[in-house]
């Protein structure tokens, strides 16, 4: 009869199934594990995983809660729970989350802001994405993304500072061109907005965004002489 010695064997079976490609199989793995050592927090993280990787993302969400219980403060845990939770739909459960992952020492500032992002709470996810472009002067991503929460916010100079330190960082990034050119249309400055949507087209000639941005900028311009007479 097996012991609860055994699983560890279920475990790291279950990891290497999952590392596979074979999340049903390791769910089999980890519950096996978990029926001979229930109060092993891994173990329930691990299944948490699984089921992730499965797409059941309330369950998943449950068994994290049950690996924080018999561990709390684990601030990956956390974090991932905020996943499960943002997966399913649950935004206000995927904010806790996120803040207690957060107040553990885990950097969750990026997730925490996208949850913002969800509700339209600029200021909020501004804040977040700020202080993780000092943290990250680097990450084009982040750039972007604060870039775009400014916009939101309809505070045009320092969103187009952002995209401009991301193209300064990453010459070929087609959104922040893109961007660009939508905020130089904002502004009423239609040739620089042309030209921003032609340099996101000119990266990524699939960019439908900068297509139809453009294409509407080039009929207000065909209708301008005929609006003036």
């Amino acid at each position: 009869a097996e012991t609860s010695g055994h699983a560890a064997i279920h475990n790291n079976l279950g990891n290497a199934l999952l590392a596979s490609g074979r999340p049903d199989a390791a769910l089999t793995s980890f519950r096996r594990a978990i029926d001979l050592a229930p109060d092993t927090a891994p173990l329930h993280g691990n299944l948490a995983n699984a089921l992730m990787a499965q797409g059941e993302f309330d369950p998943a969400a449950a068994a994290y809660e049950i690996a924080l219980r018999l561990a709390p403060g684990n601030g990956d845990w956390l974090n991932r729970l905020g996943n499960a939770r943002d997966a399913a739909g649950h935004t206000d459960a995927a904010i806790a989350a996120y803040r207690a992952a957060l107040a553990s020492g885990f950097d969750s500032r990026a997730a925490l802001a996208r949850q913002f992002e969800l509700l339209e709470r600029w200021e909020e996810a501004i804040e977040l994405l700020a202080g993780l472009a000092v943290d990250r002067p680097a990450d084009v991503p982040i750039q972007c993304a604060l870039g775009r929460a400014y916009c939101a916010a309809k505070q045009l100079a320092p969103a187009l500072a952002c995209f401009e330190r991301a193209l300064a960082l990453k010459p070929d990034e087609a959104d922040a061109q893109y961007a660009i050119g939508r905020i130089r249309y904002g502004e009423g400055a239609f040739d620089a907005a042309e030209a921003g949507y032609r340099a996101a087209l000119d990266l990524d000639p699939t960019h439908s965004g900068a297509r139809f941005s453009l294409g509407l900028l080039l009929q207000r311009e065909r209708q301008q002489p005929a609006e003036a007479v």
